[in-house]
C-alpha cells in the first residue's frame, strides 16, 4: 500500500443522500433495481469499509515509523568520533579532520539498549 500522508480518522464520510450524489445514486439504483436511499446506504458502507482499512494501515505505519525512529536514535548513539589521518603534510597539524566510525555492528548497538 502506498504511504498514507493524512490520518484517515480525520476524514468525514460524505453525505451520499445529498444533491451532489443524487445523479450517482439514481444511476446505481436504476442499474440494481433498488431505491436511491438504499444505493446511498451502500455507498456509505463502502466508504466506511475503505476508511477503516486505511485507518488500520495508518496505525501500522505510525508504529513502523516509531520503531524506525527508535532504531535511528540507537544507531546514532553507537557512533564515535575518531581523528582522521591527515591527507597531506600541511594537514598534519590540523585537528579538525574527524570521521564517524560505527561502534560494532547494528545488532551489537541495538542490543546495548535492550
Amino acid at each position: 500500500m502506498p504511504r498514507i500522508t493524512l490520518d484517515p480518522s480525520l476524514e468525514v464520510r460524505p453525505d451520499f443522500t445529498s444533491v451532489a450524489y443524487d445523479a450517482l445514486c439514481t444511476v446505481l439504483a436504476g442499474a440494481q433495481g433498488i431505491e436511491k436511499d438504499v444505493a446511498a446506504a451502500r455507498l456509505a458502507e463502502a466508504w466506511d469499509v475503505d476508511n477503516n482499512t486505511r485507518r488500520t494501515a495508518w496505525h501500522e505505519q505510525q508504529q513502523e515509523d516509531a520503531v524506525a525512529a527508535e532504531d535511528i536514535r540507537k544507531m546514532t548513539r553507537c557512533l564515535i568520533v575518531l581523528p582522521q589521518a591527515p591527507k597531506t603534510k600541511s594537514d598534519r597539524f590540523d585537528q579538525s579532520y574527524q570521521s564517524y566510525v560505527p561502534f560494532g555492528t547494528r545488532h551489537e548497538c541495538l542490543a546495548q539498549d535492550r
